[in-house]
């Protein structure tokens, strides 16, 4: 493997530690951009913003070593980038989702700042571990107190619900799905497409034909408002 100082010593390009370690990472350089964050951080030097850390945490999902994670992890707290930038802290959950949920909530509870796509990382966290249910459901509710418009955050929610029910459909825990889909407070065409799939699949004939029934009615009520408003539309 090519030194990544010794590399960058050749090359007619600016001489910032930040700028080359994050074209190493553009040039998918992920071992390479790791070591040279290392040693930037051995001559003494530091990031010039957060965007290289960030950049350097996502390079050590891709890769996957705990050991990086850790380090990477430890550093950003001494730095004091964990409480001053939540897209540090949603790149860390990210990583740690993978192998370890426990530090994924710890550092999710740590912001204050409830963000949207923190909250959507930790949602997807939880659908991808499959034995989080209710930890979800409470997510969801957390994303309602976000100071988010109601239409946005009701269509995110229901694209949340959905994957929920995709993934224990999928996986064939039709129980988990029937206990999701009977929270959801907007249910939608989608949402009883895939709880009839799911029910289907898994030899529930009569939970088939009610939720069928219920899709029926719903296309049936949606018709005749578009007609309605179509026909406002008209004489108006």
């Amino acid at each position: 493997m090519v030194d990544p100082v010794e590399y960058f010593k050749h090359k007619d390009i600016p001489r910032s530690w930040s700028f080359r370690i994050f074209s190493l990472v553009r040039g998918n350089r992920s071992e390479e951009a790791i070591g040279l964050f290392k040693a930037m951080l051995v001559s003494g030097e530091r990031p010039q913003n957060f965007v290289t850390v960030l950049s350097v945490i996502k390079v050590v999902g891709s890769i996957g070593s705990k050991d990086l994670a850790c380090g990477i992890h430890g550093y950003s707290i001494k730095m004091g980038l964990i409480d001053s930038y939540v897209a540090i802290v949603t790149a860390l959950v990210g990583v740690y989702s993978c192998w370890d949920m426990r530090t994924a909530w710890k550092l999710f509870h740590r912001t204050c700042n409830e963000d949207v796509v923190l909250c959507s990382v930790m949602v997807y966290a939880c659908v991808r571990s499959n034995k989080e249910y209710f930890e979800t459901l409470k997510l969801f509710n957390k994303m309602m107190l976000c100071g988010y418009s109601i239409k946005i955050s009701l269509y995110c929610r229901t694209i949340l619900w959905n994957s929920l029910l995709y993934m224990n459909s999928k996986c064939r825990d039709l129980e988990a799905a029937l206990r999701v889909f009977k929270h959801m407070p907007n249910k939608d065409m989608v949402s009883r497409r895939i709880m009839i799939h799911g029910c289907f699949v898994n030899n529930r004939p009569k939970k088939t034909l009610k939720i069928f029934l219920e899709l029926r009615a719903c296309s049936a009520k949606n018709i005749r408002h578009a007609k309605s408003n179509r026909s406002v539309f008209t004489i108006g």
